[in-house]
């Protein structure tokens, strides 16, 4: 019976250290690393046949642009300006096939613009530029692959261990010794 009772003490001791634990390393956040830029890769766009790169400007959540002024530049140089219209269209004419930074506002992408003949399968007649801060979506489930939820899982765990170990330590302590 000594036995017993003194693994009862042990776990419950286990338990408690473990509810404590994981509370004290969420304390300690690891360092984080700078944030890295990002940089999409380029959009194959197709010229219509009179040399015009077309697009749109819209915000994040899909409204267009109204009089958003877009450049559109190469090596550094600006070698075409455009309005959007009302429904965020935008037309820059002369453009002949290379690589391109399109920038409207704080928005920019680079785009790789092809001739008709030219052009990829998958090259877009198109290009969208998105103003404002867009959020992408992540994975349901990420929550719940996290540390601190298999840590909490442990430590319930432990705890409940603990609590079942002292009830029946205690059961046994109270029973009448027989003889």
């Amino acid at each position: 019976m000594q036995l017993k009772l003194s693994w009862a003490k042990t776990a419950a001791i286990v338990a408690g250290l473990n509810v404590a634990a994981p509370q004290a390393m969420s304390f300690a956040a690891e360092p984080t690393a700078p944030a890295k830029r990002v940089v999409a890769a380029p959009t194959d766009v197709v010229l219509t046949s009179a040399g015009e790169l077309r697009g749109r400007v819209i915000t994040a959540e899909g409204q267009a642009v109204d009089g958003a002024a877009v450049s559109l530049q190469q090596n550094g140089k600006t070698v075409g300006r455009a309005t959007t219209t009302e429904s965020g269209d935008f037309r820059l004419e002369n453009v002949r096939g290379g690589v391109y930074q399109v920038s409207a506002g704080q928005s920019s992408r680079v785009v790789r613009a092809w001739t008709e003949e030219s052009a990829p399968p998958a090259a877009r007649p198109t290009t969208t530029l998105v103003q404002g801060n867009l959020v992408r979506g992540q994975d349901e489930w990420d929550y719940f692959e996290t540390d601190e939820m298999v840590i909490a899982g442990i430590a319930t765990a432990a705890l409940i261990v603990g609590i079942i170990a002292l009830v029946e330590a205690n059961d046994n302590n109270s029973r009448p010794a027989s003889n």
